[in-house]
């Protein structure tokens, strides 16, 4: 048996480590580190036959403490092990926010606020040119495209100033509706455009 064969065979005896099953391996790692009763015999003994520090894994998990963090919990930092062994998401743990409980409502109108403004820009990526100044004798008459109006999308002049998640769509997180018209009006409405 060649080098190779030996270092095909340790791959393939260990390929499940990798890939979509890391994460899953993470949490299992977690759960033994706080209680190894709490996993599969078989796991118990592949995790003792590591060898690791508790800590040091999942120091090396978290990254240098100085690293800058990318806003996701790492799967060490989110679940945890209650006292039966179950794995519970910290967050499910942790009572509502100071801000206090959020409605489904308010989640309804915030996605559907959210859905509409990224349609509103996508037709103005589409549609926009409709509402260029082309003819520098402002001979033409400016049509209202409803395609291109607030309104056809359900908002009101009352929407004008409420943020709205749009995702980084236009380099912001979260804009106003007004902001949103500006920034759209401003890259393809003007007399030099922006093609999407």
């Amino acid at each position: 048996m060649s080098i190779t064969d030996d270092a095909d065979t340790g791959l393939e005896g260990s390929s499940f480590l990798f890939g979509a099953n890391s994460a899953f391996i993470e949490q299992l790692y977690q759960r033994y580190l706080n209680s190894p009763n709490s996993v599969d015999a078989s796991w118990q003994q592949f995790f003792a036959e590591l060898g690791d520090e508790a800590e040091a894994v999942v120091a090396e998990v978290r990254g240098a403490p100085w690293a800058p963090r990318s806003g996701l919990e790492t799967q060490a930092d989110a679940y945890t092990a209650d006292s039966e062994g179950s794995t519970i998401l910290d967050g499910a743990r942790q009572a509502p926010s100071a801000m206090g409980a959020v409605t489904s409502a308010q989640v309804r109108q915030a996605t559907l606020d959210s859905l509409r403004a990224l349609m509103l820009i996508r037709n103005y990526r589409v549609r926009g040119h409709l509402h260029a100044k082309l003819d520098p004798l402002d001979l033409q008459k400016t049509v209202n495209h409803t395609e291109l109006d607030p309104r056809s999308f359900g908002f009101t002049d009352a929407d004008l100033d409420r943020p709205i998640y749009i995702n980084y769509v236009l380099g912001l997180e979260n804009a106003t509706l007004r902001e949103i018209l500006d920034i759209v009006n401003r890259t393809y409405c003007g007399s030099i455009g922006v093609e999407f």
